[in-house]
């Protein structure tokens, strides 16, 4: 069967993909409430807060698992061509080349596009354990990375980021920048909170809605779609023949063509449902970081005494965290009075229980999905 080539390298991607999202799931979970319960410096504060970092980590291993996924999808619907004529050899190595010249690169971009939160995370991680870090990713290559992110499928329109999620990626990277240049501190968490808010939202939803649309949906349907073309092809003439030996002298062909056929339908379903179990990993993802941005925004209103929109001079104030011009950096070398700045209270920190809480309570049954996924998968 010509896919077999890819076989190995298919089971091999699924097994790492499907073994690390539960983990890097769990270790997400804590990530919002293991940051801002910290209200002084104890070794269990800075205990509980180093999961930042392997939050960060965890969360890195899987959008580079799902951003390469996008190629490798494609390359698998290419390959699921019946041989039979030169014609179709050719069609499959056209179909590989188009998946070089298009998803390859686009694979590389939306990885970049994800470290936008990978780094978010781990900066905030940085701050609740005052860890000296640097942002990997410049905001001018971030910027030229979801501006060429441009995906064309079968059939589908373009997929592509809007200019305010581009915008907003750019200004949650220039943030980071200043985050580490301006030598901030664990005090700066409400900022954190505060001032990214806006962007985080708008670029969550971008990013979940390319993952959903172009790679839940489109991708994978494809492969369905390729997987179902590929059986059918040979199942039409089987069936033909079966026909004609129902009535015939000939039971034992007639059987062993009958079980030739099931067992291909068999092998069918089983391909589909390795897609289907992809794309139920994926709407898990999606799903988690439509939960986060949520939980984000009902953070962002405790420290904004309760209010959805920021005033004029909290804007202000926010404005300079994002400056470009490096003579424009705020810098903490010196406590300050402002509310940005302000170790978290105990009323907040008693508000913020309640959000986790509610947090878990959403996220916790598509763990326990993922993990009863994971356990089938490993049984196979």
């Amino acid at each position: 069967m010509n896919h077999q080539f890819l076989a190995k390298h298919k089971i091999e991607k699924k097994k790492t993909l499907e073994k690390t999202t539960f983990l890097k799931i769990k270790i997400f979970l804590t990530l919002i409430p293991a940051s801002l319960v910290l209200s002084s410096c104890t070794s269990s504060d800075i205990k509980t807060a180093k999961g930042f970092g392997d939050a960060s980590n965890a969360l890195e291993q899987l959008n580079t698992a799902v951003a390469d996924d996008i190629y490798n999808s494609c390359t698998r619907s290419s390959t699921w061509l019946a041989l039979g004529t030169s014609e179709t050899r050719q069609n499959m190595r056209d179909a590989i080349k188009d998946c070089d010249t298009m998803f390859r690169p686009n694979s590389v971009r939306t990885k970049i596009a994800g470290e936008v939160i990978v780094e978010y995370v781990g900066a905030i991680g940085s701050l609740a354990t005052e860890d000296r870090n640097t942002v990997k990713t410049e905001f001018e290559e971030i910027g030229t990375a979801l501006q060429g992110l441009k995906v064309q499928t079968k059939n589908s329109p373009p997929f592509q980021f809007k200019q305010n999620t581009i915008d907003t990626g750019v200004n949650i990277a220039t943030f980071l920048t200043n985050l580490f240049l301006g030598n901030f501190r664990r005090k700066n968490l409400k900022a954190a909170i505060v001032c990214t808010d806006k962007d985080i939202q708008t670029y969550s939803a971008g990013l979940a809605s390319f993952i959903d649309e172009l790679y839940v949906k489109a991708l994978l349907d494809d492969e369905i779609d390729s997987i179902t073309r590929y059986f059918g092809a040979y199942r039409s003439p089987l069936t033909d023949k079966t026909n004609l030996l129902l009535n015939s002298d000939s039971p034992e062909v007639f059987t062993s063509l009958q079980d030739t056929q099931l067992k291909r339908d068999r092998d069918m379903q089983d391909e589909i449902s390795k897609v289907i179990s992809k794309k139920n990993t994926g709407a898990a993802y999606v799903t988690l970081i439509q939960t986060t941005a949520a939980a984000h925004a009902d953070l962002k209103r405790i420290f904004n005494d309760g209010k959805d929109n920021l005033s004029p001079e909290l804007t202000a104030k926010c404005n300079k965290y994002f400056a470009r011009n490096s003579s424009n950096i705020i810098t903490m070398k010196t406590p300050g009075t402002d509310s940005l700045n302000q170790e978290i209270s105990q009323s907040e920190l008693e508000q913020i229980r309640k959000v986790a809480k509610a947090y878990n309570s959403k996220v916790m049954p598509l763990l326990a999905h993922i993990k009863q996924q994971s356990s089938s998968t490993n049984q196979d």
